[in-house]
């Protein structure tokens, strides 16, 4: 009876590990599109910019057009919150960090880091585009 018991809950286990991929793909957002990018330096000053996010698989690639830089990331959606990598090249060194956004309706309003940095953490909002 007890090895029973251990299959049954050892097969439910299985099966809610499996359904929740599905599950957790239909109750997320859309936010493939581009933005308008808007965030703070730390410096006291703004910078802007566009941000086109794609999706492919399970992951979200995001490109990041801020001046003449280019960042490149690789993020993952779960419910509203979208977590993201991000690299860029300045002056021949590789500079690189995270973002985390709270998804919200037409945009994302988040919070970055550098590596390596100052340890700051500072504000970034990608507000879709209507074009």
């Amino acid at each position: 009876m007890a090895r029973r018991t251990l299959w049954v809950a050892l097969v439910a286990l299985v099966g809610l590990f499996l359904a929740s991929p599905t599950a957790r793909a239909a109750d997320e957002p859309s936010i493939t599109g581009t933005y308008d990018c808007v965030g703070d330096n730390g410096d006291g000053k703004e910078y802007k910019g566009k941000v086109t996010i794609s999706k492919k698989g399970d992951t979200y690639i995001l490109e990041w057009t801020i001046g003449k830089e280019t960042h490149f990331g690789i993020g993952l959606l779960r419910g509203n919150t979208l977590s993201s990598s991000w690299a860029t090249e300045v002056d021949g060194k590789v500079v690189k960090g995270i973002v985390i956004y709270k998804v919200q309706k037409n945009k994302l309003v988040g919070e970055w880091a550098q590596y390596p940095g100052d340890g700051k953490v500072l504000k970034e909002t990608l507000t879709r585009s209507s074009d």
